[in-house]
């Protein structure tokens, strides 16, 4: 579900976030949405003790893993973090 927001932004910050949303094929609704998803979650990441490897898991920029060997290595990995 969509609602409607109003906000007041800078002249020369709105001209910049429509010339990038119009080279990147983006609303700036979308941009500001997505903004707002992202440090939403990043406090909420923070505020609740989330594992690593939940939040590696949960993460749309990682890879699929098809085997057990490449699970353990990316365990591996995150503990080394």
């Amino acid at each position: 579900m969509s609602t409607k927001l109003t906000l007041n932004i800078d002249e020369n910050v709105v001209l910049r976030a429509k010339k990038y949303a119009l080279q990147n094929k983006i609303s700036v609704s979308k941009m500001v949405e997505k903004y707002l998803d992202k440090i939403s979650q990043e406090h909420t990441k923070k505020t609740s003790k989330i594992s690593p490897l939940i939040e590696w898991i949960t993460s749309s920029d990682n890879k699929v893993i098809v085997s057990k060997n490449e699970l353990l290595q990316e365990l591996i990995k995150l503990n080394r973090k």
